[in-house]
């Protein structure tokens, strides 16, 4: 497995490029994954030729029960661990490998992984140019220090009886990750932050798609709901012909 040296620490990944590639998607697996077992299950390898994209999947650092994670300010992870960092270091070292785009830089993931999505896209000089978090969520305390400037397109799946990153949040802080807001309050943000003035709602069998946008630029929001999901990386969306990780890859496409 290839490895990067961030601040002292060594950091792996995975890469899979396809021919003549153009862009570049960073793909983060949950809690107590690993870049591998996400390669494996994702559904991105399968694909991989139908589209123009460096498949990068990162690996977290293990915790002192060597679990895996991405540090996103959950209230007991190690502040001193840089995640974002690493993924600006070996987002230069693959653009520049691969001869990219550097504005055509891309991020999902799941769980740990989709929250770290959210995390790069409200840094004050993000990579991201669109991010696509799986099961994810943005914690209370990034008020404090992540203050939301930038027009990233999200593209958000999340199921309505997930018992991990649940929907309605978590204020009060009762499973100990810290306090983190809700699926219908993290929409409320970004809509009101990019001032999404357009919407559509859509519903095809238990999925619901919400997007908000504006006439101005690409900016939007999307949010597939799914009614009676839980925490996992569904299947397919609205058309059960297309997997997941092609849905995330078209929908980065119209972001390139």
């Amino acid at each position: 497995m290839p490895t990067i040296t961030v601040e002292g620490r060594e950091r792996s990944y995975l890469v899979d490029a396809p021919r003549n590639p153009r862009g570049l998607v960073l793909v983060c697996h949950g809690f107590g994954g690993s870049a591998g077992d996400m390669r494996k299950w994702a559904g991105f390898t399968k694909i991989l030729d139908a589209h123009s994209f460096v498949i990068a999947y990162l690996d977290g650092l293990p915790d002192a029960e060597g679990k895996r994670n991405f540090q996103v300010e959950y209230q007991f992870q190690n502040p001193k661990i840089n995640d974002v960092m690493f993924a600006q270091e070996l987002a230069r070292q693959l653009v520049n490998q691969y001869k990219l785009d550097p504005k055509r830089v891309f991020c999902t993931g799941m769980s740990n992984g989709a929250d770290f999505c959210y995390y790069l896209a409200r840094q004050k000089n993000p990579i991201v140019r669109a991010v696509a978090p799986v099961a994810g969520c943005m914690m209370v305390c990034w008020d404090k220090t992540l203050i939301t400037r930038n027009r990233i397109p999200i593209m958000e799946v999340h199921g309505d009886k997930d018992n991990i990153t649940l929907w309605d949040g978590d204020l009060q802080n009762r499973d100990g990750w810290g306090a983190y807001y809700g699926i219908p309050a993290v929409m409320s943000h970004w809509v009101k932050v990019q001032s999404l003035t357009e919407r559509e709602i859509k519903s095809v069998g238990k999925i619901t798609r919400t997007r908000w946008w504006t006439k101005r630029d690409s900016a939007e929001y999307i949010l597939y709901a799914l009614e009676g999901g839980g925490h996992d990386w569904p299947p397919h969306l609205e058309d059960p012909n297309r997997s997941l990780a092609e849905e995330i890859l078209l929908f980065f496409e119209t972001h390139v």
